[in-house]
């Protein structure tokens, strides 16, 4: 879920053409992530296993979008579709937070929390590799089913008209 957004904050905009790359960077003031965890294994040495919930917001996050589009007809209608996407991610500030950690232990769930509160950034760079795949595919199917219902001259004129 994101807070404060609107297409306002978009810095860059470059629809592609024929299957040409495009680029856009949007800002998101405040980016909050409520999800449900699953673990399983052994954190340092107690075992970890169980499942609980975790928050995220991330503040001042710059997400730079990168794909590729093609145009799709349908009944005589052209459609824009997203066929790849790319997401990376820069935050300034980062708050993580777990809940449940194995069997509610109150004492391991504190000492998770108190790691996440003083490494919350390094956390995040591990967690980003398989985040931007997870936004990207995420992105792309919302733009796609979008995009499957409104026809590309309702929205979009090329360059230089």
């Amino acid at each position: 879920m994101s807070d404060a957004f609107s297409p306002s904050d978009k810095k860059d905009d470059g629809l592609s053409d024929e299957n040409r790359p495009f680029e856009s960077v949007i800002n998101i003031p405040v980016l909050r992530i409520n999800s449900r965890y699953e673990s399983s294994g052994v954190l340092i040495i107690l075992p970890a296993s169980g499942n609980g919930t975790f928050n995220g917001q991330l503040e001042g996050v710059e997400a730079t979008v990168r794909g590729r589009t093609s145009i799709k007809e349908k009944e005589s209608l052209k459609y824009l579709h997203v066929d790849a996407l790319h997401v990376d991610l820069v935050v300034r500030n980062i708050r993580l937070l777990v809940k449940n950690v194995y069997k509610n232990n109150a004492i391991l769930t504190q000492a998770i929390n108190l790691f996440l509160r003083e490494n919350g950034m390094e956390v995040f760079k591990v967690m980003l590799p398989q985040l931007r795949k997870k936004l990207a595919v995420l992105f792309m199917s919302i733009a796609n089913s979008l995009l499957s219902h409104v026809p590309l001259e309702a929205f979009y004129l090329p360059k230089g008209q």
